[in-house]
């Protein structure tokens, strides 16, 4: 009797009855099981540009996510087909300095340069607020008077890609 190969297409025997037409049978059978072979690498090639779990970020001293998770969610960063996307709301330290690192991403979630973004925030005495997000991989606020920074925007290319 014949077996299924390792695409899990069957390959006929001797045994089978048809046999005397096995070869010609399998001609066919190896060419489906080439193109499922072929399939499987396709598929597993596009699981590679699934975004990647979402993972806390670890805050520098004294910043912090704001309490609301509910509604703001916590504060992380994923890969995603070659690029690193941000989310959640980070409530500054108390006197904070313009260009303060807030956290550090790891090396595999960094931009190949150094990036800067506008972002929201909720203080009528930030003329302009924005993170800068540099290649080693720190994520600072680029302003002052903000009283909340919301991450929801930002979404950069990751370094290699």
């Amino acid at each position: 009797m014949g077996t299924n190969d390792v695409n899990g297409v069957y390959i006929y025997d001797e045994g089978d009855e048809f046999s005397p037409v096995s070869e010609f049978e399998n001609k066919g059978q190896r060419s489906i099981s080439a193109a499922i072979g072929k399939l499987k690498d396709g598929i597993e090639a596009l699981t590679g540009i699934k975004p990647s779990p979402w993972v806390n970020v670890t805050f520098a001293s004294g910043w912090s996510q704001h309490p609301n998770t509910a509604q703001w969610g916590n504060v992380q960063y994923r890969t995603t087909a070659g690029a690193v996307e941000l989310r959640g709301q980070i409530v500054p330290r108390a006197g904070y300095g313009v260009d303060e690192t807030m956290f550090t991403l790891p090396v595999a979630a960094r931009p190949e340069y150094t990036m800067q973004f506008p972002i929201t925030n909720n203080s009528t005495a930030a003329a302009y607020a924005g993170i800068v997000i540099r290649a080693d991989g720190r994520v600072q606020l680029s302003a002052t008077g903000a009283l909340n920074v919301n991450l929801g925007l930002v979404r950069f290319p990751q370094k290699g890609y």
